[in-house]
């Protein structure tokens, strides 16, 4: 079986892992050590599923797209610290005095102001 991509052209919806390998740029035992013993991601181990055909190893787009999901969690955004939110506020406002007008004197009075509370 065969699926479109968005060029128009036809992928095979199965590859050998010499075809991934070449994709993904890695060697062909390292794509063979993923489906056999996996990647750790944090406590987890994550296998790239695979099946046998003959004597073939193969592996289905989807396959790959859930490994690459799985072994790439997004990381949880912080908050920003006070300090870092304070720089970031003082950083905007000093834009916003320039876009209005302001004259560098006028900035440095402000800043002044602001390091004497």
């Amino acid at each position: 079986m065969r699926f479109d991509t968005a060029a128009g052209a036809e992928e095979p919806d199965e590859e050998s892992l010499i075809q991934v390998a070449k994709r993904v740029g890695r060697n062909r035992q390292t794509i063979w050590r993923w489906v056999t013993y996996g990647v750790a991601v944090g406590s987890n181990v994550v296998k790239l599923q695979a099946r046998r055909i003959g004597g073939r190893w193969v592996v289905t787009r989807e396959a790959w797209e859930q490994f690459v999901r799985e072994t790439n969690p997004q990381a949880p955004v912080l908050p920003e610290s006070p300090a870092a939110e304070r720089r970031r506020f003082e950083q905007e406002q000093e834009v916003v005095m320039r876009r209005l007008g302001s004259t560098e004197e006028e900035i440095r009075a402000m800043k002044a102001r602001r390091q004497r509370k």
